[in-house]
C-alpha cells in the first residue's frame, strides 16, 4: 500500500492482513533511516516481489529530497507499474485507469486505523490523524 500525507509518502507491505514492513519518505531529510533499517525493509520488500538483490531498493529507501520521487523509484525498482498521475491529489486515483476495480473505498476516518500507521523513528511520532491521507493499494496476482 502506498499512502501520501502532506509532503510525506509511505510504502507498506501486508501479508495475510498483517503488516510485514513499512517505510516512510519524509520531506525532512533528517528523518532518513539508518542503513540497517533500510536494508531490513528492502530485504522484506524484495523477497515479497521476487527480487534477488535488495541493494538497489536499499539505496532508494535511504533517499532524501523529494519523497514522491523516491516512492516512484521504489515502484520502478520493485517492477510495479507507476502510480497514476492523480495519486495524492484525487480521492480515487485509480478509478480512471483501464481495468481498475475499486475493492474498498478508503476514508479519512479509517486512515487513522491499522492501515494508516506510519513507521516511527526515535521519539518523533507523526500521526495520520493530523493530516489528510490518500492511499492506493497495489495488488499483484
Amino acid at each position: 500500500m502506498a499512502a501520501e500525507e502532506g509532503a510525506d509518502y509511505t510504502l507498506h507491505l501486508y501479508r495475510d492482513g498483517r503488516l510485514v514492513t513499512a517505510h516512510a519518505w519524509w520531506a525532512d531529510p533528517a528523518e532518513m533511516p539508518t542503513q540497517e533499517e533500510a536494508q531490513d525493509r528492502a530485504t522484506a520488500l524484495a523477497a515479497a516481489y521476487g527480487m534477488t538483490d535488495h541493494r538497489p531498493l536499499t539505496a532508494v529507501l535511504r533517499g532524501t529530497g523529494d519523497p514522491r520521487q523516491h516512492l516512484d523509484e521504489a515502484f520502478a525498482t520493485l517492477g510495479l507499474p507507476s502510480l497514476p498521475a492523480g495519486f495524492g491529489y484525487v480521492p480515487e486515483p485509480v478509478s480512471g485507469e483501464r481495468g481498475a476495480q475499486l475493492v474498498e473505498r478508503r476514508s479519512f476516518f479509517r486512515a487513522g486505523g491499522a492501515h494508516g500507521r506510519r513507521p516511527r523513528r526515535g521519539s518523533r511520532t507523526r500521526s495520520t490523524r493530523h493530516g489528510h491521507v490518500r492511499s492506493a493499494h497495489v495488488l499483484m496476482a
